[in-house]
């Protein structure tokens, strides 16, 4: 899942993760003088095209089942409670594996006001 975060590189563009390796790839195989840009473009277009093809639909399925979980809470938490609940990670950003945990975090802001701020 970590192949899907934004990384910054070379230049502190955002770039994807697969791009970075990519631009890494081409370079190692010019300086080897094996292939081009394309072969290796291709290569890992169609690797990656091949792998969200079959992963995609499972992570989805397996967020949604953990973000249900989160309405659950909502639903059961008493009514004139102002208290939010918000997934973060991995599940929120839609990159989990099936064994991933849900983080959750709890905003109550009528619980807040009463600590003391500095």
């Amino acid at each position: 899942a970590s192949a899907f975060y934004e990384i910054a590189y070379i230049d502190s563009s955002a770039r994807s993760f697969s791009l970075a390796v990519v631009d890494c790839l081409q370079r190692f195989v010019q300086r080897e003088g094996k292939s081009n840009d394309t072969t290796i473009r291709e290569r890992v277009g169609i690797s990656l095209l091949n792998f969200c093809k079959k992963h995609v639909p499972l992570i989805q399925k397996w967020s949604q089942e953990k973000l249900s979980v989160c309405k659950y809470i909502k639903q059961h938490l008493p009514a004139d409670e102002s208290i939010d609940v918000i997934p973060f990670g991995s599940v929120a950003q839609g990159l989990c594996g099936q064994d991933s945990d849900l983080d959750i975090c709890f905003q109550a802001p009528r619980y807040f006001d009463s600590f003391p701020h500095s």
